[in-house]
């Protein structure tokens, strides 16, 4: 009989992961010199931090991913052909995702990436604001369509008479999505400060990635 160490690792390969062991700084508790961490080729975690639960949320035909310490605020007008709802996460962050009638949204956007590209200049008249650098973009395939993903780092600057100014970073991130099948297009999108922005991108990462729009 194979010993567990030998089936986890099996486990650990077929869901393309590797791990490795570190050696622990001299001195430190524990009854090995050697801690298992599990790297999924970017990121390290040490295996006794606890990662976030996530639990399926389905309605009018799709479905997405959510943290299962998030408290959900559905707008109330919501229905089938359009709506939001907000994901409050126990860090404090706000994910909103909305979708909507995708006819409507083709009268100005041809493609999902011209929405997500027209959303980072209208965000940029709140503020006012200033870019910082050029946005991150990329393509996410959800299903069958190929969905936009943006960040974009802005500096936001108010004139607060008599003293003087004050400014802040934000970041924005956000996901396009058009679907024919469904007829509705999607967005899934947060905004956060620049002391927060990693954590605000782990939270809303696995929504995206998760969603099935129809």
């Amino acid at each position: 009989m194979k010993s567990t160490s030998e089936l986890i690792g099996r486990l650990l390969k077929l869901l393309g992961i590797t791990r490795t062991r570190v050696t622990k700084p001299r001195g430190s508790k524990g009854a090995s010199d050697e801690e298992l961490v599990v790297v999924d080729g970017t990121e390290v975690y040490d295996v006794k931090t606890a990662q976030p639960k996530y639990e399926l949320l389905s309605l009018y035909g799709f479905s997405a991913n959510y943290p299962a310490n998030a408290r959900l605020e559905f707008n109330p007008k919501s229905r089938r052909e359009k709506g939001d709802l907000v994901f409050h996460t126990s860090d404090g962050f706000k994910i909103f995702l909305s979708w909507g009638i995708l006819a409507e949204a083709k009268k100005r956007y041809a493609t999902a990436a011209e929405q997500a590209s027209d959303s980072i200049k209208r965000s940029l008249k709140t503020g006012p604001a200033k870019l910082e650098g050029p946005p991150e973009t990329k393509t996410m395939k959800i299903l069958d369509h190929d969905a936009t993903y943006s960040h974009a780092r802005a500096l936001l600057e108010w004139r607060r008479f008599p003293f003087g100014s004050s400014r802040t970073i934000r970041d924005t991130y956000a996901m396009h999505l058009h679907c024919d099948k469904s007829a509705r297009y999607y967005v899934v999108y947060a905004f956060g400060r620049d002391d927060t922005s990693e954590g605000l991108r782990r939270s809303i990462e696995p929504i995206m990635s998760s969603l099935k729009c129809h």
